[in-house]
């Protein structure tokens, strides 16, 4: 095991324990460009919180939740287009 697979256990396990991560290492286990997630944060879509530690994070399942939103209406986008 190297250490970027081994950051990213520990990324994806810090999401399940405590389910908040930086724009960033939500990007890194959700294989997304950061840019993605700082343009959705920059345009109110999505919202920062302030962590007890004093970091800005992201709440993963509310963050997932709206991608997921985001993944099917571009589905139903390109189904409508094909007919």
């Amino acid at each position: 095991m190297d250490d970027a697979e081994f950051e990213r256990m520990e990324i994806e396990d810090q999401a399940e324990t405590v389910g908040k991560l930086t724009p960033r290492e939500y990007a890194k286990i959700r294989n997304m460009q950061p840019q993605l997630v700082y343009y959705h944060l920059r345009n109110k879509h999505i919202e920062l919180e302030w962590c007890v530690c004093g970091r800005k994070v992201i709440d993963v399942k509310k963050v997932d939740a709206y991608f997921d939103k985001l993944r099917g209406d571009s589905r139903e986008v390109r189904i409508q287009h094909d007919d």
